[in-house]
């Protein structure tokens, strides 16, 4: 064998070993990137819970050790109304705290948007509140009146207005989780809250309205706490996990919310 040849052969075992060499390296700087990018995690992102804000199976619970006053007066009530309907806590809070900011007596809208939630009569109704002198058939103009009449008052009641706002949360998921506009049960409920199911999702309450609830919604359920406690489980199609950083804010101001109200 000439030693030109002998030169290549070497030349070329040189040139392939420097490139599997590189190869190999650029692997590990992959790995080793991808491994500091996951340590550099905070450890509620890496013990974050992923709730469907529309299974809620008592995943997790809000920490209120992070809830001011304010909020703490209204988790009680929310939590309750959260296993009931199978809706997440943060949700409920994160609508309150768009709507009313955490005060049960806000009035807006003209007198029509009522209590944490801002509902309307004709929504409380929708979600099955009735005046206690209500003796007509259901959905009769007289049963209607009477609740007019009557949710002015018992609207202010913190109990009853998470109640009947919580089912009404139930009642725009269950007819619009599907709609195109949006394409997403979260925001397509949200926007139908915001605007009554006779409306249903727009993107015209996006900006002022939708996004802001969304990312309370991500900030609450960023303070959930894992829970041990499950419970039947209702079917549904999509998943949420939650977004980081909780935001001590309030974008809006109270009586947002028409709820297509019909006199």
């Amino acid at each position: 064998m000439s030693k030109k040849w002998i030169c290549e052969v070497v030349k070329k075992n040189i040139i392939a070993n420097i490139f599997f060499r590189s190869i190999r390296y650029i692997c590990i700087v992959f790995v080793f990137m991808h491994l500091t990018s996951c340590s550099g995690m905070s450890s509620d992102e890496q013990d974050r819970v992923t709730v469907d804000p529309f299974d809620y199976q008592r995943e997790c619970e809000l920490d209120e050790s992070q809830l001011d006053n304010a909020e703490k007066e209204a988790i009680v009530h929310a939590q309750k109304y959260a296993e009931q309907f199978s809706i997440s806590p943060a949700l409920i809070m994160a609508i309150i705290r768009q709507e009313s900011n955490f005060d049960p007596n806000a009035i807006g809208d003209a007198g029509l948007s009522i209590g944490y939630m801002q509902l309307h009569w004709s929504a409380a109704y929708d979600a099955g509140y009735r005046s206690s002198r209500d003796i007509f058939p259901n959905f009769s103009q007289e049963s209607k009146d009477l609740a007019k009449e009557d949710w002015p008052i018992n609207g202010l009641e913190k109990d009853e207005n998470i109640h009947y706002g919580t089912g009404y949360i139930n009642i725009c998921y269950n007819q619009y989780q599907d709609d195109p506009i949006y394409a997403e049960p979260l925001k397509s409920t949200v926007s139908c809250y915001n605007l009554g199911r006779t409306i249903g999702p727009s993107l015209r309450n996006e900006t002022i309205y939708v996004n802001p609830v969304v990312e309370f919604y991500n900030d609450y359920s960023d303070i959930c706490e894992a829970s041990e406690v499950t419970f039947q489980h209702r079917p549904v199609n999509t998943h949420y996990s939650s977004a980081s950083g909780r935001k001590a804010r309030w974008v809006a101001q109270s009586g947002t919310s028409q709820h297509g109200f019909q006199g």
